[in-house]
């Protein structure tokens, strides 16, 4: 019977670290690692990069199915290369357990892109997913999957929870998240991923928000701006 590789869930644990800081293992999270996908997303500041690495249920903390490296000025940036590396393990997954799954094939072509954070690295990484791919429907157990490293030039997009968006937009009170999701849906702005546990939020592109934001007609109220993580108040002219 062919390793069955389960699907990676919109929730997955990111646990952020610097190598400048102490490493705390999984556990300390909460994170089973028998049990659920996880990443772990380590800032360098030496070199200007993170390095995201994205582990199977079972694979064990030293066996990642995806590393991903791309540049990181910061832990929130650290933590964006490591949803980006979830983004990419999602189709990987599926193309392992069916290599004609179109969707997944095309989903994975546009995160590897040149004009995404891989940059001039996208040819490399696409040739190493190819040679990948067969070595990884091969594998008898989960453990037995080889770790696909990845490099890229970029920065990857940065993620905001639906709050964030709410008071970027200028929404407040009670129904501050409604209102915004009603914008991201007339805007056609789908959802990135999820925050972990129950009452995680999802998160959508930073960039696409802005953009979207900057193109409604006439001035209007300018949103808040995000400095160092966190939102600073719109200023009165």
């Amino acid at each position: 019977m062919p390793m069955q590789l389960p699907p990676v869930p919109t929730d997955i644990p990111v646990l952020v670290e610097s190598s400048f800081s102490a490493n705390y293992g999984p556990e300390h999270h909460g994170v089973d690692v028998a049990a659920q996908w996880w990443c772990e997303a380590t800032r360098r500041p030496r070199r200007g990069d993170a390095v995201a690495a994205v582990s199977a249920p079972g694979a064990g903390q030293a066996r990642p199915l995806l590393q991903l490296t791309l540049n990181a000025d910061d832990l929130d940036e650290a933590e964006a290369v490591g949803h980006y590396a979830i983004r990419i393990a999602r189709p990987l997954t599926r193309l392992v357990a069916d290599g004609d799954d179109g969707a997944a094939l095309g989903e994975l072509k546009g995160l590897l892109s040149s004009a995404g954070p891989l940059g001039g690295g996208s040819s490399a990484a696409w040739h190493r997913v190819n040679e990948w791919l067969p070595a990884a429907r091969a594998a008898a157990r989960v453990q037995d999957i080889p770790e696909l490293e990845l490099l890229g030039y970029g920065r990857p997009v940065e993620l905001w929870t639906v709050s964030m968006v709410a008071k970027f937009l200028g929404f407040t009170g009670p129904s501050a998240n409604g209102s915004a999701r009603k914008q991201l849906s007339r805007w056609g702005i789908e959802s990135q991923g999820r925050e972990p546990g129950r009452r995680g939020e999802s998160q959508y592109s930073a960039d696409e928000v802005r953009a979207k934001h900057a193109a409604r007609p006439g001035r209007g109220r300018h949103g808040a701006t995000r400095d160092g993580g966190r939102f600073t108040e719109p200023q009165d002219n």
